[in-house]
């Protein structure tokens, strides 16, 4: 029998996972920009879509900050776009990622393609008590068995389907910042290939889902910024794990 919301797993934070893609074949812009004209013919039509998608799409060039909805802010330094939780939906949909209304905000490192994507989940103060047994195998297999049937939604937009081939970086828990981390390793049907480690933030109320999502190759280089970004994020006053009292 599952738990309440209250007491939810962190196992079952995990197991709700789904795995996103980055863009297949960008257009070359930043955010806010558009391209040169003398490039606008080199694009296809694909390419120009979505670069007319992120020229119209409201950034915040830092530094500055990001407003995660009203629970959490993200810091955003210099060489980053942030944008919030509307044109990150029409971002992840131009992407061929399924789409909740979870999503509050996106990150990236401008000229790099990889990105961050932040989701709150309102599932209630989130106990820890399960750190200690998180079993890799058997989430990895209640991932895949998930992935089955986000595969048969995926086939009806008509988009690549996706297969997951394993852990990049096992579940662990952070018993300081009460955070837990993993990472997978996703295949798309096409022969793409991406990383998306997540790391889940716990709040008073829920649990800020927050993915890193870039190809194998950069993993071991984008981590580090990844960690040092969500050094600059934080619980507004009121929302914070630590806050919890009882009868919440």
């Amino acid at each position: 029998m599952l738990r309440s919301k209250s007491t939810l797993a962190l196992s079952l934070i995990l197991a709700a996972a789904a795995p996103l893609v980055r863009a297949q074949d960008p257009a070359p812009v930043a955010p806010q920009d558009a391209p040169p004209q003398a490039e606008v013919s080199q694009l296809t039509e694909a390419q120009l879509r979505y670069a007319e998608l992120v020229a119209s799409m409201d950034w915040v060039r830092g530094p500055g900050d990001g407003r995660l909805g009203e629970r959490a802010k993200i810091a955003v330094p210099e060489g980053y776009s942030f944008t919030g939780a509307k044109d990150t939906q029409r971002l992840m949909e131009a992407m061929q990622n399924s789409v909740s209304g979870a999503e509050l905000g996106y990150l990236e490192p401008v000229g790099d393609n990889w990105y961050v994507v932040f989701e709150y989940d309102e599932s209630g103060f989130v106990k820890d008590d399960d750190k200690s047994e998180l079993d890799a195998d058997e989430l990895l297999e209640t991932l895949r068995e998930g992935q089955e049937t986000g595969n048969e939604l995926r086939k009806l937009r008509g988009w690549d389907t996706l297969e997951i081939e394993g852990w990049a970086t096992p579940p662990h828990y952070d018993t300081v910042t009460n955070n837990l981390e993993w990472a997978t390793i996703a295949k798309s049907s096409s022969g793409g290939r991406s990383v998306n480690h997540n790391t889940r933030l716990l709040g008073r109320k829920g649990v800020m889902q927050v993915t890193l999502v870039c190809n194998p190759e950069q993993h071991t280089t984008a981590l580090p910024r990844f960690h040092e970004l969500l050094g600059g994020f934080g619980y507004v006053p009121g929302e914070r794990y630590s806050e919890f009292s009882s009868g919440d």
